[in-house]
């Protein structure tokens, strides 16, 4: 492969004490190449010793992503090599300036406090709910910290037609995270769908997570994700999506996540969840306590000339 201007930026280092790069270096197809250790040595110094670029979130650990490549190497088998490849566009594909920002995505910034009032006019039983209040005081905490979009994990509860499915689009749009996922927790049967099925399947593939955050060409580190009808999620199986959650909703499991088609630790921890439901009840007790949750009440006639006025807007 010859090589891009962007891998001739990536390898550029005026310091003598590293290695030079192989012309035209690009992931070794195989440890016997003779490239591998200087594409390890030079590519994990480069990325460890830097600084992510402000507004960036790494998804990797470099030295176990490279493990994780040199493993699949020396490996073989159709799955073994979908997985590779996978891999491989996935680290070929976006060389940075800046060497610590390889394995990193952007983190959408945390809007003006001023967005969260907007949707409150537009969803006044929300703000009555105290949901709007909740989106504010998380948006202040970003905005002192280190200015990206995050709030904990949000359940809405309320009957059905009060808006909730269209509260978390309209806020995806105001908040600008174009990266978004909505699962329909009655439909959904297995927890592939967030966190991948194994390469030894046939048809396997990633999971929503995993796509969401690495391989889609829009990957935020800081997505949103839909759960609708999560207390209608069925738990009779050996493999639901409930049971992904229990990990994915607790902040250090989330950074510990693998998704089972591409088995590397990824760093889960800035997705932003939301889930909706018309009973706590059946929603598992473990799973409650990883929201904050919110009953959202009707709207009265005076909100509901409100919504519609949204609507017919949009």
């Amino acid at each position: 492969m010859s090589s891009s201007p962007g891998l001739q930026r990536f390898f550029k280092d005026d310091s003598p004490t590293l290695p030079q790069a192989p012309r035209g270096i690009s992931c070794p197809k195989g440890p016997e190449t003779g490239e591998w250790e200087v594409f390890y040595d030079r590519v994990v110094t480069r990325v460890l010793r830097g600084t992510p670029s402000p507004g960036r979130h790494r998804l990797f650990d470099p030295e176990e992503a490279f493990d994780f490549w040199h493993a699949l190497v020396s490996g073989s088998g159709e799955g073994v090599d979908r997985v590779r490849d996978g891999f491989r566009r996935l680290i070929e594909g976006r060389i940075p300036d800046n060497p610590a920002d390889l394995l990193t995505v952007p983190l959408v910034p945390a809007p003006d406090v001023s967005v969260v009032r907007a949707l409150a006019q537009e969803f006044p039983h929300f703000a009555r709910a105290g949901v709007i209040e909740a989106l504010e005081e998380s948006l202040v905490l970003a905005r002192a910290g280190d200015g990206n979009l995050f709030f904990p994990p949000i359940l809405l509860l309320g009957d059905p037609g009060v808006g909730k499915t269209r509260f978390f689009r309209r806020m995806g749009e105001m908040f600008a995270v174009l990266s978004r996922f909505e699962l329909d927790c009655a439909m959904a049967s297995a927890g592939w769908i967030l966190s991948g099925s194994s390469s030894t399947w046939a048809g396997s593939k990633a999971g929503a997570v995993f796509s969401l955050l690495a391989t889609d060409r829009g990957g935020l580190g800081n997505p949103l994700i839909f759960l609708d009808e999560l207390d209608k999620a069925r738990e009779m199986r050996d493999s639901t999506p409930l049971q992904t959650l229990y990990t994915l909703l607790e902040p250090e499991g989330a950074r510990q996540f693998r998704d089972e088609f591409f088995p590397i630790r990824l760093d889960a921890s800035r997705i932003l969840w939301m889930a909706a439901g018309n009973e706590l009840s059946p929603i598992p007790a473990p799973i409650q306590s990883r929201f904050r949750i919110f009953v959202v009440p009707a709207p009265s006639p005076d909100e509901k000339r409100s919504l519609a006025i949204g609507i017919w807007r949009e």
